[in-house]
């Protein structure tokens, strides 16, 4: 009876922690390979040169300097910005999500030993909770990298063939 209890424990706490994470939906379309080399974004559409966006706003197309005025310097730099906390972002919510796996079932298995059912769930509910306030601040940065790729688009003729991340951020929500 115990391990079955301890099994139904171990099974439901797996099935809280994946809920919590399966409130995050993010998706990202691109017909663009994008990538990072250390600083830079690397941006390698198919039939077009390789370009690079520094973090100083410095654009290179085939490793040619684009000289842009300020204001479109400055959304390069906020574009590379953008990438870069895309990326950061997005690594530490796996490491967290993978972090609140454990926790629930180190939660779970208190639970059975000491016999308090809900132990589990009132030790990963305010972790989920801040999993979901960064996956939000996440989808945000993807929804503000869409509107700068945007404007660089319109005002940069040589950026065009690299703006090619599409949708309206729609696909990234987190559910409550």
């Amino acid at each position: 009876m115990i391990r079955k209890l301890a099994a139904l424990a171990f099974f439901l706490t797996l099935a809280l922690a994946a809920s919590a994470a399966s409130a995050v939906h993010f998706s990202f379309s691109s017909d663009v390979n994008i990538s990072m080399d250390g600083d830079l974004v690397i941006l390698e559409p198919h039939g077009e040169a390789r370009a690079e966006i520094a973090p100083s706003g410095d654009l290179r197309i085939d490793g040619k300097l684009i000289a842009v005025p300020l204001k479109d310097r400055l959304l390069l730099a906020r574009y590379n910005q953008s990438m870069q906390t895309i990326v950061s972002r997005g690594i530490a919510l796996g490491v967290e999500g993978a972090g609140l796996g454990v926790q629930a079932l180190t939660a779970a298995l208190v639970g059975i030993v000491t016999g308090e059912k809900d132990a589990a769930k009132r030790t990963v509910e305010p972790r989920a909770a801040k999993m979901k306030e960064n996956a939000r601040a996440l989808c945000m940065e993807a929804r503000t990298l869409k509107l700068v790729q945007d404007e660089l688009a319109n005002d940069v003729p040589a950026f065009r063939p690299y703006a090619l991340i599409d949708g309206d951020g729609s696909h990234c929500h987190v559910d409550d």
